[in-house]
């Protein structure tokens, strides 16, 4: 009897094992590809069309500079719907940071600031060497205190360009 329950609890942890790694992330990962180019179309992938040409162009610029800085990748993407129903915003912007591998030219230095103007939502995803330099707390700080103000007054760019500026004040 006791061999009986080790088999049955050992496969029902192996079934659980299983299901909860290979395939949410092999339908997360086939419905992000779907949505978003990999590897990123450059520093701005803007999906939802909220900046200008020159903004993106500003913005770019900007992002250069830090990175030239610092030695940090930032990378901004918009996007106005998620790839996977029931996968949340958050969980889909890490997935997206650990799929386009952010920062890992400058060793595991990344910061993708990912936002949606039409679901209202935005997610900083700091690499490990970044969380070093910056908390959790100082990236919610940088969102509160200086991206949200803006966007709600419309102000996507203004958010975005100060928030990367912040961040380029903290990594320096």
């Amino acid at each position: 009897m006791k061999s009986f329950l080790l088999i049955l609890i050992s496969l029902l942890m192996g079934i659980a094992a299983f299901g909860q790694n290979s395939l949410p992330d092999s339908i997360i990962k086939r419905n992000i590809d779907s949505i978003v180019h990999k590897p990123p179309l450059g520093s701005i992938n803007d999906l939802e069309n909220i900046f200008t040409p020159r903004e993106k162009q500003e913005l770019d610029s900007l992002i250069k500079v830090v990175e030239k800085e610092s030695k940090t990748e930032i990378v901004v993407l918009s996007l106005d719907t998620l790839p996977v129903k029931g996968i949340s915003f958050d969980s889909t912007a890490l997935f997206i940071a650990k799929e386009w591998w952010i920062g890992r030219r400058y060793h595991d230095r990344g910061v993708l600031i990912a936002f949606s103007k039409h679901m209202r939502n935005i997610r900083i995803e700091n690499s490990f060497a970044i969380i070093k330099i910056i908390s959790d707390a100082e990236t919610s700080e940088i969102i509160n205190t200086i991206i949200i103000p803006q966007f709600k007054q419309g102000k996507y760019f203004q958010g975005i360009e100060q928030g990367i500026i912040a961040f380029r004040n903290r990594i320096k």
